[in-house]
Formats: structure tokens, sequence, C-alpha cells
């Protein structure tokens, strides 16, 4: 019984404790999330996916000086992949929204567990999606 005092508290914060919640800029949705775990930033801009992809490349090549080193286009959706300082991978997930379409959910995910770089990136492309405003 004593065991189960003691596992319980433990798993309880390791399931609920993965996950932080982020203020961002974005007047759309103030309130991002980074995932402990898998290392992943997801936020949400308004704009159409094709200003959100370029603010992206100008974010991630311009602004944070990083090699984009590709994309791959699907239906209705953008992976955008460049390479950061001492070669970490950095993927951008760009996809329209289901629920509501003029917006665009945004996922960055980095090779080290870096939130702080995250929010940068995200930051660079919401000033870069003001040009398209």
């Amino acid at each position: 019984m004593k065991k189960l005092f003691v596992i319980l508290p433990m798993i309880t914060a390791l399931l609920c404790g993965c996950i932080t919640k982020v203020m961002v800029d974005s007047p759309e949705n103030p309130v991002a999330i980074y995932d402990d775990i898998t290392h992943d930033f997801s936020g949400q801009i308004k704009g159409s996916l094709a200003n959100v992809f370029k603010a992206t490349n100008l974010a991630l090549e311009r602004d944070m000086k990083f090699f984009r080193c590709g994309q791959i286009p699907k239906d209705n959706e953008w992976f955008v992949y460049a390479r950061g300082l001492r070669d970490l991978k950095i993927v951008v997930n760009l996809k329209v929204n289901e629920k509501k379409p003029e917006l665009i959910d945004v996922v960055i995910s980095y090779d080290e567990d870096d939130l702080i770089i995250c929010q940068r990136i995200f930051k660079a492309i919401l000033n870069n999606m003001k040009a398209y405003q």
C-alpha cells in the first residue's frame, strides 16, 4: 500500500508535467504549447498557407540564420526542413486548421529540448506575417 502512494504521485507528475503552456504574440491564439517529450512547439497563426510558408522561409533563413534544406508540400500542409547550429534538425509543419480554415497550425520541432529557440522561430514567423496582412 505504501508503494502505491509513492508510485501514484510519480506517475501523475510524469504524465502531467510534460506540457508547458507558453504565451506568444499571436492575437488569434495567445497561448502556445510546448511538449517536453517530443520537443514540439505548437501555435496558431492567422493567414493563408502560402503567406505563412513565405514568412517561415524568411524566419528560418534571414532572421534565424538557419540553413533551410528543403520542403515537402502535401494537401493543405507544408513541411519545411532546416539545419541549425551543430547540424541540429528543425522541422516546421504548417497545416490548415480543419475547424477554422483561416488559421494555420504551426508545429516547430527542434532536435534538442530548446523551448527558447522554438519561441524565437515562432516570433520571427509572426513578425514576417505582418508584411502580408
